[in-house]
């Protein structure tokens, strides 16, 4: 038994050995070979073999099977056998599993991902691995397989969608994107034609569906708190959930009627939720195991015990499937997706086509309407009977205008309320800001689809602008002598831009695209809105507000005529062909009419409300080139278009080379920050300030400039200091003040630094702040005629900031006027890993802006990465180890600590007098 007296007893017909036994009361030994098909015996020193049995292969497999996705693996247990044997599935790369699904028909498992955010497929044995779903994607936490109709649906609770495609990735499709706070464990109903989702926002909830994503019910509302799982047992009609938070497995009619309680005892943390036959099956992240229960005798049972990272679960058996319905023939007959409801089969297309007159077929439009409706885009099609649709963006919360570009396929919109300009792709997808900063109220936009540039008119900054459509290169063009600039239209085949403006005395205007030349078109005139071009006739369309009318002229403010009179509220205007199409707020309605004489008036959709801004989404709306359609007219920066032809021009604040293409930086500008944005400004010049592109700005104390290197250099309300270039780039982060305080004080004044200046505020001698934090908070001027070095100047104390001022605050238990320091003893629970949130009496200065975890709608995602044992992983409705209720201790982030040898500034809350 040590090993020793090695010697080998059978080798002559033996080839694969693979099972080994031995018989101790007879002395025998027994093995099988794979290869010759036989139980061999002998003795136990190799003499006396014997062929005892032959051997035969069977396909032999566990016909009942529990899915297990494990963060990091995918996992088959067997329920057919009593130990309930596990095998890990042999699929690579798997991030973070989080729910996990069958299709016993083509043997598939399908899973989402949460870190890589993806939707794959593989086979039951792991083979055959596919990613199905890449883009669009932030947090699927829900999928289910709908085996009748070759369909497969998710959730995703950071987009608040509920969604669909084919099996195989293809025919995407919304189904739900409103009324979503966190939807989560999905399951379906093919046989009837129903779906059931929970949502466990701030008003959790259970709903229910057809299949389609239509007539929504909420089968239960009240007492929930976490439901994070869910289970259809088709024979009883009942619906079972679990729940994380109140610790409970409730159950109801599938018409939400009868609940009831089935367990509440030793439920800490359900999360994989599933059911096959009689039985519930669980996945505990407390107790780190899987159990079930009866569903009518409420018996209990342990199936797997003391196994970490447990997510989602799917019991099913390997080959069998349930019902049908009339998608399982040839699809129902439709081209694209088929959705099987209460009234029979009902055929649908994916995002960017239209459904034809015989409702099977799908196809790309010729053309079709989009129109704004606050926190929707929406489309129309003009050439079928499809009903209008929303386009599937996120972020969207009150957009204004519209516009397009036919050459990728993208719409652009701007968004008064995040006061920002986005685009996207015309399925939703690839939503990216474009503009997000100085914009104050962007109520008019165009795009040039020639010189792919961007032109917008902001009614609060009174400014027109321009940049290249990803944001570049931004130029102030118009700023002057404007009041509440709305509408904008261009004619980039001319050089020609228009625009309403409603102050005191309404006009039409025209410049050239480089904001040259301004002239007044139309002066006689109410407010004006939706301005459109009709590109074939060479004529300006408008609504007026005022009047109540849709007018017209030609190009050049000439043979003024009145096209439609007597409009109740007339607003937003396009045109296409030989019509006019505009909405009207008191009718609520979208209309069309003959664009010469305005006859033959008809509604195209009825009750849209508040309806912005709308245009035909045509090839002939953007037809034709000029000299910037080709290598950007050969300019560096921006190429706009005039009645002369393509001129170059610089983003704001750099200046055109003397060969007219390339552009410099500015040599002599002052810099001045606000409480999360820096801005420059160019004296003596015409061009106006601008807030520069840096995204990580937060409560802003000091700036510098470099300017051999020219970067930005700014130190934060948390004592970090960042750097960045002026177009957003090359974003650094340095240890907070507090850690690098010995090198501040002995290094900076060695001659080696190139920064012009760097300033922290200072007090007068009353004690009154010498700044406004809704103002400027730092400022930097630089010269680059000059390199020679400067020294730091003297660092003087900073004034307490308004926002901590502990004056502010009634209660002695955060802050002690008596206290010396402002370190405190106590220290609240933290998270390992994690960075602590702001506790909820924290200020403005020390938010809790850069952290390891992600927030949503108050509630706290932890990152698995930073520490997985004993945390459960996301994405768990999340407990508030903090609450606005508790005592609130300064968190640690807020706390101060300077090295001796650097004299501190005054402690906030030292009263001076």
């Amino acid at each position: 038994m040590d090993g020793s007296s090695r010697r080998v007893i059978v080798e002559e017909e033996i080839y694969w050995p693979n099972g080994l036994t031995i018989d101790l009361e007879e002395q025998k030994l027994y093995w099988a070979d794979a290869k010759l098909s036989f139980i061999h015996r002998a003795n136990l020193d190799g003499t006396l073999q014997y062929q005892y049995h032959w051997v035969y292969s069977t396909p032999v497999r566990a016909e009942q099977v529990l899915l297990l996705a494990r963060r990091t693996d995918l996992r088959r247990i067997s329920l057919d056998l009593p130990d309930f044997t596990d095998i890990v599935l042999q699929v690579s790369d798997i991030r973070h599993a989080i729910a996990i699904d069958y299709d016993p028909v083509e043997g598939y498992v399908y899973w989402t991902d949460d870190e890589v955010k993806a939707i794959r497929r593989a086979r039951l044995d792991g083979t055959e691995a596919q990613t199905l779903i890449t883009t669009e994607i932030n947090h699927p936490d829900g999928i289910a397989v709908d085996w009748v109709a070759r369909n497969l649906y998710w959730t995703d609770t950071g987009t608040d969608r509920i969604e669909v495609t084919r099996l195989n990735g293809t025919s995407r499709r919304v189904l739900i994107s409103e009324r979503l706070s966190e939807p989560r464990a999905i399951v379906l109903d093919p046989i009837h034609g129903y779906m059931y989702w929970t949502d466990w926002g701030e008003k959790p909830k259970i709903e229910r569906a057809n299949l389609d994503g239509s007539e929504r019910v909420v089968l239960v509302n009240s007492s929930l708190g976490w439901p994070n799982g869910l289970a259809l047992d088709y024979a009883t009609g009942k619906l079972y959930w679990g729940d994380a938070k109140t610790d409970k497995i409730e159950v109801i009619n599938v018409d939400g009627s009868n609940r009831m309680v089935l367990l509440e005892d030793k439920l800490p943390h359900i999360f994989g939720f599933t059911l096959l036959g009689d039985y519930i099956y669980w996945s505990d992240w407390q107790r780190r195991s899987i159990e079930r229960v009866h569903t009518s005798k409420a018996v209990r049972e342990v199936i797997v015990e003391q196994l970490p990272d447990l997510m989602g679960l799917k019991a099913t058996k390997v080959t069998e499937t349930f019902g049908t319905n009339g998608c399982a023939d040839s699809n129902g007959g439709c081209s694209h997706l088929c959705f099987f409801g209460p009234r029979g089969v009902s055929c649908a297309c994916p995002m960017g086509l239209e459904l034809l007159s015989d409702l099977h077929t799908c196809v790309v439009p010729e053309a079709f309407l989009l129109f704004t409706n606050r926190a929707e885009i929406r489309r129309i099609s003009l050439g079928t009977n499809s009903n209008n649709v929303a386009i599937p963006l996120t972020g969207v919360r009150e957009a204004s205008a519209l516009d397009f570009d036919m050459a990728e396929n993208r719409i652009f919109w701007t968004d008064v309320s995040t006061k920002t300009i986005s685009r996207a792709f015309m399925n939703g997808s690839g939503v990216e800001t474009v503009i997000e900063f100085g914009l104050d109220y962007p109520e008019g936009m165009a795009v040039d689809w020639m010189g792919r540039n961007i032109y917008w008119a902001d009614t609060g900054t009174n400014r027109i602008e321009v940049a290249r459509l990803d944001g570049q290169y931004r130029q102030v063009l118009v700023c002057k002598d404007l009041e509440n600039p709305r509408s904008l239209a261009l004619d980039p085949a001319n050089g020609y831009m228009y625009w309403a403006e409603w102050g005191g005395r309404p006009r039409i205007a025209r410049a050239h695209m480089d904001g040259t030349n301004i002239v007044t078109l139309v002066d006689k005139v109410g407010r004006a809105n939706g301005l459109t071009i009709d590109y074939a006739d060479q004529r300006l369309y408008w609504t007026d507000l005022d009047t109540c009318m849709i007018e017209s002229t030609n190009m050049q403010g000439l043979q003024r005529e009145i096209v439609a009179d007597d409009l109740p509220h007339p607003f937003g205007l396009t045109q296409y062909r030989d019509y006019i199409y505009w909405t009207d707020w008191t009718l609520r309605s979208i209309e069309r009419a003959d664009k010469r004489s305005g006859l033959n008036r008809t509604v195209v959709q009825g009750q849209v409300e508040y309806v912005m801004d709308i245009l035909v989404f045509h090839s002939s709306r953007q037809d034709g080139s000029n000299e910037c359609s080709h290598n950007n007219g050969q300019c560096a920066h921006l190429c706009l278009a005039s009645p002369s032809g393509a001129q170059c021009r610089c983003a704001s604040h750099y200046t055109l080379d003397p060969n007219g293409r390339n552009c410099s930086s500015p040599s002599s500008f002052l810099l001045f920050s606000q409480r999360s944005s820096i801005s420059r400004m160019v004296l003596g010049e015409q061009s106006p300030d601008m807030i520069l592109p840096i995204h990580v700005l937060k409560n802003l104390r000091a700036i510098s400039f470099d300017p051999l290197e020219r970067l930005i250099y700014w130190v934060d309300g948390r004592q970090n200091i960042r750097r960045a270039r002026d177009d957003g780039s090359q974003v650094k982060h340095f240890l907070p003040i507090t850690m690098v305080c010995v090198c501040v004080c002995f290094f900076s004044g060695c001659g080696k630094s190139m920064m012009s200046s760097m300033s922290l505020m200072g007090s007068s001698s009353s004690g009154a702040p010498l700044y406004d934090r809704n103002h400027v908070t730092g400022a930097s001027s630089s010269s680059s005629s000059s390199t020679k070095a400067n020294f730091y100047p003297q660092i003087l104390n900073p004034p307490p900031s308004p926002a901590t001022d502990r004056s502010l605050y009634n209660t002695e238990i955060f802050y002690s006027s008596n206290s010396p320091s402002t370190t405190r003893s106590y220290r609240p629970y933290v998270m390992r890993g994690v960075a602590p949130p702001t506790t909820p009496c924290s200020t403005d200065v020390c938010d809790s802006d850069y952290t390891t975890s992600r927030w949503k709608s108050n509630k706290y995602y932890m990152d698995l990465n930073s520490d997985s044992d004993p945390y459960p992983p996301p994405p768990t409705p999340r407990s508030q180890y903090m609450s606005a209720e508790e005592s609130c201790p300064p968190s640690p982030s807020t706390e101060r600590s300077y090295f001796h040898l650097c004299p501190p500034p005054p402690s906030p809350c030292t009263d001076s007098s």
